[in-house]
């Protein structure tokens, strides 16, 4: 399974991660996870052309700004399909609810096409993915296994050496303590893909992390 990460460099004081998310080099289809803002938009675009990927579906860590301003432009120039939790559904329609309003910027409301559970498998017929809900800096704030590779993309809920923050409305400190533990359980190997910063591990975090 292939992984590309797109840092954001839309000006936000935490810009952050996109990734696109196929089966290997000859695939057609990939997942977008998190395309940021809608300046971003373009530079996704421009690597999906290269690639000759299609997007089946844009997938959503959580509801906040920095995580979704793109997903209305990404859908409609490339008709995959929305998913997000069902808690966080909202966000896609809501300033206050996305956070919007704290940048001065407005989001492009949008209905989601699927609503996440934990659990819940989506596949694009090439890769298929795992929800694994993990609640804390939001209430519907989800991480994506792989099935069949040690990888996992965990939005705000654990990065390199540091967790989510949980002062945001639908975070609670000891319910992200608590999700964590569903990442934590996962091989040490397995790669972790954070909604900000480089790429960490499991083994590295249980090694390092401070708050673990």
């Amino acid at each position: 399974m292939q992984i590309l990460t797109i840092p954001g460099r839309d000006g936000f004081a935490f810009c952050s991660n996109t990734y696109i998310v196929y089966a290997d080099e000859g695939a057609h289809a990939c997942f977008v996870v998190d395309p940021g803002s809608e300046r971003e938009v373009e530079g996704i675009l421009r690597v999906l052309s290269e690639r000759k990927l299609k997007v089946s579906h844009i997938l959503c860590t959580h509801g906040h700004f920095d995580h979704v301003l793109g997903v209305h432009d990404l859908a409609a120039e490339t008709g995959a399909k929305v998913a997000i939790h069902e808690s966080e559904a909202k966000a896609l329609q809501s300033n206050r609810l996305s956070l919007a309003y704290m940048q001065m910027r407005s989001i492009k409301p949008l209905v989601p096409d699927i609503l996440l559970t934990d659990g819940m498998l989506i596949s694009n017929g090439e890769v298929t993915l795992r929800v694994l809900h993990t609640p804390g800096h939001t209430s519907g704030s989800v991480c994506f296994l792989a099935s069949y590779a040690p990888i996992c993309i965990t939005g705000d809920t654990v990065f390199l050496e540091d967790i989510g923050a949980t002062h945001f409305p639908g975070g609670h400190g000891p319910t992200l303590l608590a999700s964590l533990q569903k990442v934590l359980a996962l091989p040490p190997q397995t790669r972790l893909y954070p909604g900000h910063g480089p790429e960490t591990s499991v083994g590295h975090e249980l090694a390092c992390n401070p708050y673990l």
